[in-house]
């Protein structure tokens, strides 16, 4: 250590560091974190600190840090930390059992405890500016793995200017960029471009959170989205933007509200009757193979319009446009069935058989009501159009061909104008 120390009576706030200070196998706590091996080389100049380097372990994780801080009444920071393994389990806090605003539990004797007290920032956080870069060169965070980490985010008083995310894991690679005013840490207002190339929808479930998960396979993702953090109920009405999603090859299971609702689709009579062999076995019992699925939505005062929705596979291609009430968790979908007049060489099957694989070949169908149980149903006359036609111009009897393939229940539909299924 050598250090000039200049401290006015009158003014403190205009005291003076000047010097070099070193530090060796330095150890401290604070709060949740201990650090240990602090080895760290200071040169101070008035009211600046220049951070040549310094290098510590932190609840077991090695950092590397440069940079310098500049007064420290309104501190500007500016830092580079690096590191060749970031344990982000064991650097972030975990998370409380009870925030403020939920139902307090009764204690012994009926007394009902106080709320926990509001997360707030200590004050000097709004009179702070920063700039930090983060590189690790592996990672972790719960379950997640990651390689080559960086993190590019600018900070003032209270508000993310901007902020770079990317990181490679499990063969894909995610990048962000946002920014976000955090003043109040329980009601963050966002703004988020994601870019995901080649994840697996199955990891991207579990970093989600969301369970039960249908698909299976890659999937890139690009778009923008806006909204304020609070309660899910909160986040979901202040969502506005768009996605555009790209999965596949993979495969739908019939697990989770996808699967459920794809089985519930190939439950109609009207589609057993045209689809046939493994089809539906192989479905139920492993799943159904697809080549690709295309998803582009738009999200705005909680709701979801998907604009395209596109299935493609051996045995069917599957088209819908509608809109989802995230809110409530209710649905208005109409979709297109289209079998495939062609052998699939990966099923061994012909999905459409008969005379009407000319002209019978789509069904169009709405989902409506509750997204965990919704009513599918038949739409008339769009899907048997074409057969019309055709035997009007005297092709042949493509509609007796449709009625006979169907049986008797589906005939009932064709007089009567419609089917369901609830």
């Amino acid at each position: 250590m050598d250090l000039d120390v200049y401290i006015p009576y009158a003014a403190a706030r205009d005291s003076r560091l000047n010097g070099m200070l070193a530090t060796k196998n330095l150890k401290f706590r604070v709060a949740h974190l201990n650090a240990e091996k602090g080895d760290s080389e200071f040169n101070l100049t008035g009211n600046t600190a220049l951070i040549k380097s310094a290098q510590v372990q932190i609840n077991g994780t090695l950092l590397a840090v440069t940079g310098q801080i500049a007064n420290p009444l309104e501190p500007n920071i500016q830092l580079h930390v690096t590191s060749p393994d970031l344990d982000l389990d064991r650097l972030i806090p975990p998370a409380r059992a009870e925030k403020s605003g939920d139902k307090p539990s009764q204690e012994e004797g009926g007394r009902t405890p106080e709320k926990t007290v509001k997360t707030e920032w200590p004050p000097v956080a709004f009179k702070t500016i920063a700039h930090l870069q983060i590189d690790a060169d592996t990672g972790r965070y719960k379950t997640i793995e990651f390689q080559k980490l960086k993190l590019d985010a600018t900070y003032d008083r209270g508000v993310i200017k901007r902020g770079d995310l990317s990181f490679d894991m499990e063969g894909g690679q995610v990048a962000m960029a946002g920014s976000g005013d955090i003043k109040d840490p329980e009601h963050v207002t966002f703004t988020v471009n994601p870019n995901i190339t080649s994840l697996t929808v199955e990891r991207l479930a579990t970093v989600l959170g969301v369970p039960d998960v249908s698909v299976s396979g890659p999937i890139s993702l690009n778009g923008r989205l806006q909204g304020k953090t609070g309660s899910l109920k909160d986040l979901l009405a202040s969502l506005d933007g768009s996605l555009d999603a790209q999965i596949g090859p993979g495969s739908i299971a019939r697990i989770g509200r996808g699967g459920a609702m794809m089985a519930r689709r190939l439950s109609l009579t009207s589609i057993k009757g045209i689809l046939i062999g493994s089809v539906l076995e192989d479905f139920a019992n492993k799943g159904l193979p697809y080549q690709k699925i295309i998803a582009q939505v738009d999200l705005k005062g909680g709701t979801m319009d998907p604009t395209k929705l596109r299935f493609e596979s051996d045995a069917i291609n599957i088209d819908a446009q509608g809109r989802i009430n995230l809110l409530e968790e209710q649905m208005d979908v109409g979709a297109r069935l289209k079998p495939l007049g062609m052998v699939s060489t990966a099923m061994g099957v012909v999905p459409l058989v008969g005379k009407v694989a000319a002209s019978f070949t789509e069904i169009y169908f709405n989902l409506s009501g509750s997204l965990n149980d919704p009513r599918v149903s038949i739409i008339p006359g769009q899907g048997v159009a074409g057969a019309f036609e055709d035997q009007a111009k005297g092709v042949g009897s493509v509609f007796k061909g449709a009625a006979d393939l169907l049986g008797r229940k589906e005939n009932k539909w064709i007089r009567k104008g419609g089917e369901s299924s609830h």
